[in-house]
């Protein structure tokens, strides 16, 4: 992939719960420190960017056009998925977006297959 980074994203790994730190992020009353790392689990969806604002990135300024993916993150749940836009997620052993681009294809050949199938099926009803 163009642009394909080799390293980890930014984050943090621990899960707090708790009392507001100084100096800490805080989503969805979870909290970590900014120097630590995230590790990505898995990417649970895909955007493109309308020049509006991003869920969770409210008064960030993202292009429009700018394609963005949702970031499941490792020991984390799902309500502290992150908007990543898709240079900033790395590829190094695993290449999270393309493997995600390949299963939205598969998962659309199946969709077509299924299609087609009831059309054959109404065809023969009639």
């Amino acid at each position: 992939r163009k642009g394909c980074r080799e390293t980890v994203v930014g984050g943090g790994a621990k899960k707090k719960k708790a009392k507001r730190k100084r100096g800490w992020v805080y989503l969805n009353d979870w909290g970590w420190d900014p120097t630590d790392e995230f590790v990505i689990e898995r990417l649970i969806g895909k955007m493109v960017a309308d020049g509006g604002d991003v869920p969770g990135r409210e008064g960030e300024e993202i292009a429009a056009g700018t394609v963005l993916y949702k970031v499941l993150w490792e020991g984390w749940p799902p309500e502290i998925a992150t908007w990543e836009e898709e240079d900033q997620v790395p590829c190094g052993e695993v290449d999270f977006v393309a493997d995600y681009e390949a299963a939205l294809e598969a998962e659309e050949e199946d969709d077509d297959e299924e299609g087609e199938e009831g059309e054959g099926e109404d065809a023969m009803e009639a």
